[in-house]
């Protein structure tokens, strides 16, 4: 789990949402991080022995995390699948490789259980298609310190380098800044909508945000 006691720091991974890279970056500094996408309530029980540790998370437009998603399943190799990986191909690249993006979205609002298999290679990776709001909120209840967005990922690297001293490499990308927008039209809007309604509420985004 993302926890640092040397930074006295906890960081709730989403996935598709810079985690990997922020997770290096407190690793450099604290070799004791691990990876992994754990939510909030795994850290409840966590022995604090010095002052309350800080926690965080960082959430992102649901419509653009989809489209990250999409492209990370499809890629042949990343920086934890295929080549180098440790995890082989992805679990969703023989079957997205087949289909279109809004084949994808399909899928996922009518047979979600088609993604993510095979069956989780470890016990604490989380499914990429999963929502984001229960890993920071329990119900609607805000259950970290700070939710920051990775539409203002500059800020988030700013806060962390001037904070803690952490440099944010750029690492597991899917995009590379592409603009997601451009991919939609307004079935695939909808779909996306519906299926990530609540995030799209307690997180308070918009298609276009």
């Amino acid at each position: 789990m993302a926890y640092s006691k040397k930074l006295n720091l906890i960081f709730i991974h989403v996935p598709k949402c810079a985690g990997t890279s922020i997770i290096e970056a407190m690793r450099a500094v604290d070799s004791s991080v691990k990876h992994g996408h754990s939510k909030w309530s795994d850290h409840v029980m966590r022995d604090i022995t010095t002052k309350k540790p800080t926690s965080f998370g960082i959430v992102r437009n649901p419509w653009d995390r989809v489209f990250s998603c999409y492209n990370y399943a499809r890629k042949s190799s990343s920086y934890w699948h295929g080549k180098g990986g440790i995890y082989g191909v992805h679990r969703d690249y023989e079957l997205l490789s087949k289909y279109n993006f809004k084949d994808c979205i399909k899928i996922l609002y009518k047979n979600r259980g088609l993604l993510d298999k095979p069956p989780h290679y470890r016990p604490h990776f989380q499914h990429n298609w999963d929502k984001q709001h229960p890993y920071l909120y329990k119900k609607h209840e805000l259950q970290v310190d700070h939710v920051l967005r990775f539409e203002r990922i500059d800020e988030v690297a700013d806060w962390l380098h001037t904070s803690y001293g952490l440099t944010i490499p750029k690492i597991n990308v899917s995009t590379d800044g592409e603009d997601y927008r451009k991919h939609y039209d307004d079935e695939m809007v909808d779909l996306v909508g519906k299926i990530y309604e609540e995030d799209v509420r307690i997180l308070g985004y918009n298609f276009g945000d």
